[in-house]
């Protein structure tokens, strides 16, 4: 039985940092989604950029909530036992995906300005 409990815990882990790269994803595209509002009148193809940023920041904001329900649902059968390692994974090493957000501004300045990127 403590191997089990042992899995749920490390399981319960890799969700939280699977919620913080979402998390960091979400945010990163509705702020590429702002940059390519605002550089609409500049280029007339960030109206395609535009919307798929926002479904992609949908998409994972979705995904986590989604997710929610599926952990909600393990948890009580398991009476939610080790639940609180979710948090523990968004902190470490979660906090290291606060650099996809800066990587998506980087891209979406890129091509919202109509740069090429390989």
């Amino acid at each position: 039985m403590m191997f089990v409990h042992v899995l749920l815990v490390l399981g319960y882990w890799f969700v939280g940092v699977i919620y913080a790269t979402l998390a960091c994803c979400c945010i990163g595209l509705a702020i590429c989604a702002f940059m390519a509002l605002w550089r609409i009148r500049f280029r007339r193809g960030n109206w395609g950029l535009l919307t798929a940023y926002l479904l992609f920041s949908v998409a994972s904001a979705l995904a986590m909530w989604g997710g929610l329900f599926a952990i909600g649902w393990l948890g009580d059968r398991t009476d939610h036992f080790g639940q609180v390692t979710i948090i523990v994974g968004i902190v470490f090493p979660g906090i290291f995906a606060v650099k996809i957000i800066t990587a998506y501004v980087r891209m979406a300045n890129k091509q919202t300005l109509g740069i090429e990127i390989e």
